[in-house]
């Protein structure tokens, strides 16, 4: 278990919070009380399992604890840009910026997820660390990256007709 001066936890603590809620009501968001009681709670909830986690967490093990809390990042980066994309009044009324930034927000956030899963396998030892040694892979890879880059233009084309690729860059 880690020790540290109770000063420091607090400070932590009460920093992340009112941070937290200072970006929430400062925002576009403007939520309801019932909404911040909400975010509170699933903060606590939050607090309180990355407290468990943290104290079992051996030094050792923190580059791939890191790792795979740094997936939930791309997850969050995704479900934010999903959830901005469904809150849209009307999806084709959105700008092109505003398009290109939930798709790439979708695209860079599931790329993030896989990512750091991969990291995670790697260093916990549950994957090998040897690249990944398949005659096709770059030609697996460039049709990746076209059907990505054509699922952008679909977005950016028509964005009324653009859940279906959006959620397809989430479940990739």
């Amino acid at each position: 278990m880690h020790v540290f001066p109770p000063s420091a936890c607090l400070n932590t603590v009460s920093s992340l919070i009112s941070l937290s809620l200072i970006q929430t009501h400062s925002g576009h968001l403007h939520p309801d009380f019932g909404t911040s009681a909400k975010i509170a709670g699933l903060m606590g909830v939050g607090g309180i399992a990355g407290k468990y986690i943290g104290d079992r967490v051996e030094p050792t093990s923190l580059p791939q604890t890191v790792a795979a809390f740094h997936s939930l990042v791309g997850i969050a980066a995704s479900a934010a840009a999903l959830g901005d994309y469904a809150n849209a009044p009307v999806a084709s009324e959105l700008d092109k910026v505003h398009l290109a930034s939930i798709y790439l927000a979708t695209v860079i956030g599931s790329v993030t997820c896989t990512g750091s899963l991969v990291a995670f396998g790697k260093l916990d030892g549950r994957l090998g660390s040897a690249p990944m040694a398949h005659p096709a892979r770059d030609k697996i890879n460039m049709g990746l990256g076209a059907a990505t880059l054509g699922a952008g233009a679909i977005v950016m084309g028509a964005p009324g007709k653009s859940e279906l690729v959006l959620f397809y860059h989430v479940h990739m």
